[in-house]
């Protein structure tokens, strides 16, 4: 899982001055199958700073898998960011969709 900032507003990696990255993983009240791993960074360019982010939640029966990329600019006092996102999701005997 990523931190709630980073996930939900791309525009927080906007003053990073450092390169960084993460890894989580943990198993949602302790039930097998609730699994739950991501992967993300970022790194300062010249002007922006870019990231991305890999995610998994699930088994074999039933999992969901979303990667994206993000870039931020900031000006002053304001930040702005821009993230692209995929989606798959697999339910056994249903098939995939993404």
């Amino acid at each position: 899982y990523m931190s709630d900032s980073y996930f939900l507003n791309p525009a927080t990696i906007a003053t990073e001055k450092k390169s960084t990255i993460h890894f989580n993983h943990d198993r949602r009240f302790y039930i097998s199958g609730f699994d739950r791993s991501s992967l993300w960074g970022h790194a300062p360019l010249k002007s922006f700073v870019v990231g991305g982010h890999i995610y998994q939640f699930g088994d074999r029966v039933y999992n969901e898998t979303q990667f994206g990329a993000t870039v931020a600019h900031n000006i002053k006092t304001v930040s702005l960011g821009l993230r692209t996102e995929y989606q798959q999701v697999y339910a056994e005997g249903y098939g995939q969709a993404g």
